[in-house]
């Protein structure tokens, strides 16, 4: 996830290792697990890592 702001934006695979960022709505977080709830399908692929912008 990417938080520049208030906005969060997802990296989703749309190749082989090739990425596009997009703008995502989150809900609850545990601190480990982050609800999204608008801006991703249930089988989106994308990057597991957390930046700060």
């Amino acid at each position: 996830m990417i938080f520049k702001g208030d906005t969060t934006f997802v990296e989703i695979e749309v190749g082989d290792q090739k990425y596009e960022r997009k703008q995502v709505k989150l809900g609850l977080s545990s601190g480990i697990r982050i609800q999204v709830l608008d801006g991703l399908e249930e089988s989106t692929r994308g990057k597991v890592e957390k930046k700060i912008l």
